[in-house]
């Protein structure tokens, strides 16, 4: 969904509808709005920060060594060595070679990038490669994952969301309405905050903790379409338009709640090609995330020196941007046996070296495994 969106923006230089007012205007090209659904590919972040939160917390929940320092080792050596090889590659070498350090904005710019933080900053917001700014919100999920967990150990998961969504949704309010009565968005150290997502992501949690123990998912008895649809109309509409990331999120749990349940039928599960296709790509999907923006960047560029007359047009950028999809997938299946993998084995040998024997489970990451 992802790919197919910044493939979009890519090939019409846009890659949603422009406001009219607080509406969305229709008035596009019929080749752009042939590609409508497209347009709603950003729903693959919500998505990602929902999984993300489910499988952290089933992992950590299952896992024989609860302690906070394992966790953050853990999740370091997982997210932050593929993250540095590709920003290291896009910044130096060519075709890329996006920081020429011939200015103190650009030295600001990889630095910013290097440590992670250039989620908080307008001009590094989407610098170098613009999915960046979503693996450095993850991180800074990562970092106050305790918290949560330290509310629910308190006051349980009731409370935990009731905190989440408060804060989110706060957050949320005051964008929207600067965003609904002026041109200017938040402020990014706000929108890059990890609390303007997390909710998102600790539905996610919530959902596994619930799975694991038996419990009903979340929201439960919400009918499976109704999120999906007001995810939909309040994207159309620029005073709710903030809030669609949240019923994306939403969405997603819905989606998770009805593909469990149909696990759990006999029968209800099928391998098929396209299953297995998914499967594969979920698996180097981190790699694909990390590296399909700059390659599909390329396409305009060489579409225009092997076909000038013709590198202009949306359609056929589009087109090879869609047939990128192989390359990207097998350049991702590379790198993730070359970067990923070797990453996480040091990380397993770092953990065995300094901490040899799980401690006894305590303090609020372990808290959580017994509080219902």
């Amino acid at each position: 969904m992802v790919f197919l969106f910044h493939g979009l923006g890519i090939s019409f230089g846009y890659d949603q509808l422009k406001w009219d007012g607080w509406w969305r205007s229709f008035d596009a090209p019929s080749s752009f709005l042939a590609l409508l659904p497209v347009t709603f590919g950003w729903i693959g972040v919500p998505v990602f920060f929902v999984v993300s939160g489910f499988c952290i917390h089933f992992s950590h929940q299952r896992s024989t060594d609860s302690r906070i320092s394992t966790f953050y080792l853990r999740r370091f050596f997982r997210i932050y060595p593929p993250y540095l090889v590709t920003l290291l590659v896009i910044s130096f070498l060519p075709p890329w070679s996006y920081i020429p350090f011939n200015s103190r904005e650009c030295v600001i710019q990889f630095l910013s990038h290097l440590f992670m933080v250039h989620n908080y900053g307008e001009h590094t917001f989407y610098g170098i490669n613009s999915t960046f700014w979503s693996v450095a919100v993850e991180s800074h999920l990562y970092l106050i994952y305790p918290l949560l967990l330290s509310i629910v150990h308190r006051s349980g998961w009731k409370t935990a969301l009731a905190i989440s969504i408060t804060t989110e949704i706060g957050l949320r309010g005051f964008a929207a309405v600067q965003f609904a009565f002026s041109e200017n968005h938040a402020p990014y150290w706000m929108i890059g905050a990890p609390v303007f997502y997390w909710f998102s992501w600790s539905v996610g949690a919530a959902a596994a903790d619930a799975w694991l123990k038996g419990r009903p998912l979340p929201f439960e008895r919400i009918p499976l379409g109704l999120f999906p649809l007001l995810m939909v109309l309040t994207s159309f509409f620029k005073p709710l338009a903030m809030f669609s990331f949240v019923f994306a999120s939403l969405a997603t749990v819905s989606i998770i709640r009805f593909l469990l349940d149909r696990q759990n039928r006999p029968g209800g599960t099928h391998e098929g090609w396209w299953m297995r296709h998914l499967g594969f790509a979920g698996t180097v999907s981190y790699s694909i995330y990390l590296l399909h923006f700059p390659v599909i960047a390329l396409v305009p560029k060489i579409v225009g020196k092997l076909l000038p007359s013709h590198g202009g047009d949306p359609l056929l950028l589009m087109a090879v941007c869609l047939a990128c999809w192989a390359p990207v997938l097998a350049g991702s299946w590379v790198f993730y046996q070359t970067v990923e993998k070797p990453s996480i084995a040091f990380g397993k040998r770092m953990l065995r070296r300094w901490f040899p024997k799980p401690l006894p489970t305590t303090g609020s990451m372990a808290g959580a495994r017994s509080v219902d």
